[in-house]
């Protein structure tokens, strides 16, 4: 056990067992008198995986307690001071809600800490990474979790073994960076200094393990379906694209910079023309993506759990009501649903009690293992991160699985076509955007 007590990291694909893994460690180490008290940093939306009536927990430990510190600030107070003498107990809040608590937090002694997910810490200029890495400097021992610790840069790998172990690249990240990589005119890495160094150290606390290592699994199988825009909709969509402003109805939306114009396009080509910032948006009258989505659903076999994906509230929000209309059963998960929701949609598709779940990837694309019954997975639309979709993808592709078919539903000559290829390469698109490599000539190609 000495060996952890300089942090660990456990980089394994999902699916292969990392929370089981963090937990027969633990409880390994409260047999041993060696911890108490454990503090779990994780998004909201994977707490109930942790701690959840049906979670890894309840699942796989056999000395352990555990509080889930969410809600109002006096309720996640109550929890934090509870305390079971001859039990291993576990806290976990998500990482917005440390600063809810952390003047309590801060008189508080813990043996061991966690990050799940710890991507959420990777920004070392991120408010909640630098409180993390206060307010449990202090702890001996210290894991990170992830299945991809470097989405877009090895950099980010300093603010997350700054948590865990300091000791193994510093604490001054300019000294790191110059240290370990080339960088361009604006301080972006673009190549490695000494590569076979950062390796060996960043391997040095970590343990890597693949599907491909542990698991028998499926190919995953993706088919694009490109759908042609209704013509109101195409004259909204050029004219946004053309001048940076469009009409409908009595309404105007504009979009003076670059960032927002490409998101104005996205939300057109899903279907609904967005309003100035804080009022509501107007669904289009005719929606062909939306209609495209529910004749490959009525083709799926009846007997068959369906997942969908979309980036924005609005289609999420659409998408169910549609269903709903042709009375197909669905649930809704995204940020504005509350935790009590979540918890009850994930149980009613675990539990083949709905048909379809509609998720937002960046809410629910992280953590979740109820959705592994879904043998189809369809894109609505994607978000601009290679992490979410790789992480909402392997929701499904895990232990149990059959065959997954992965649809992207792409309205044709739009947005939606250039982000999908940026993706596939593994970038994200608002990158590859800021370096050119993406243009609004090749977003309109025809």
């Amino acid at each position: 056990m000495s060996a952890l007590s300089k942090g660990s990291a456990l980089f394994c694909e999902m699916g292969v067992g990392k929370t089981k893994t963090v937990i027969d460690t633990a409880e390994l180490m409260f047999s041993q008198k060696i911890i108490r008290t454990i503090i779990v940093i994780c998004p909201l939306s994977i707490v109930d995986v942790w701690c959840g009536e049906k979670g890894e927990l309840a699942l796989h430990s056999s000395y352990s307690v555990w509080s889930a510190l969410i809600g109002v600030k006096k309720n996640r107070i109550f929890h934090l001071d509870t305390y079971i003498k001859n039990r291993l107990n576990w806290y976990v809040i998500n990482a917005e809600g440390l600063a809810t608590i952390e003047k309590e937090f801060s008189q508080k002694i813990f043996d061991m800490a966690i990050v799940d997910e710890s991507t959420t810490i990777k920004n070392r200029m991120a408010q909640r990474s630098k409180l993390v890495v206060k307010l449990f400097q202090k702890v001996p021992y210290k894991i990170i979790m992830s299945g991809n610790p470097t989405p877009k840069s090895p950099d980010e790998i300093f603010s997350q073994y700054l948590f865990a172990e300091p000791g193994i690249f510093g604490t001054n990240y300019t000294k790191f960076r110059d240290e370990y990589f080339i960088t361009d005119y604006f301080n972006k890495i673009i190549g490695y200094k000494e590569k076979e160094e950062f390796e060996r150290k960043f391997h040095s606390i970590a343990f890597r393990k693949t599907k491909q290592e542990c698991l028998d699994l499926p190919p995953k199988v993706y088919q694009a379906i490109h759908i042609p825009m209704h013509a109101e909709q195409q004259k909204i969509y050029d004219k946004m694209f053309k001048d940076a402003i469009a009409y409908y109805e009595d309404k105007t939306c504009a979009a003076p910079v670059v960032i927002t114009k490409m998101l104005r396009l996205s939300q057109i080509a899903g279907g609904f023309f967005p309003l100035e910032e804080g009022s509501k948006a107007i669904a289009l009258k005719i929606n062909p993506k939306i209609e495209r989505l529910l004749e490959i659903i009525q083709e799926v076999p009846i007997e068959e759990q369906i997942v969908v994906w979309a980036r924005f509230r609005k289609e999420v929000e659409l998408i169910f009501e549609r269903l709903s209309k042709e009375g197909i059963s669905s649930v809704k998960f995204y940020g504005a649903v509350s935790t009590k929701e979540r918890i009850k949609s994930r149980e009613l598709f675990k539990n083949k009690e709905v048909r379809v779940f509609i998720g937002n990837p960046a809410t629910g694309g992280k953590g979740i293992n109820d959705l592994v019954n879904a043998t189809t997975v369809i894109y609505y639309s994607n978000d601009y991160s290679a992490e979410n979709r790789t992480q909402s993808e392997d929701r499904n592709h895990r232990r149990g699985t059959i065959k997954v078919t992965y649809v992207d539903l792409v309205m044709k000559d739009s947005i939606d076509e250039e982000v999908l290829t940026v993706l596939r390469s593994d970038r994200d698109f608002s990158e590859a955007l800021l370096n050119r490599s993406v243009t609004f000539s090749k977003i309109k190609e025809k």
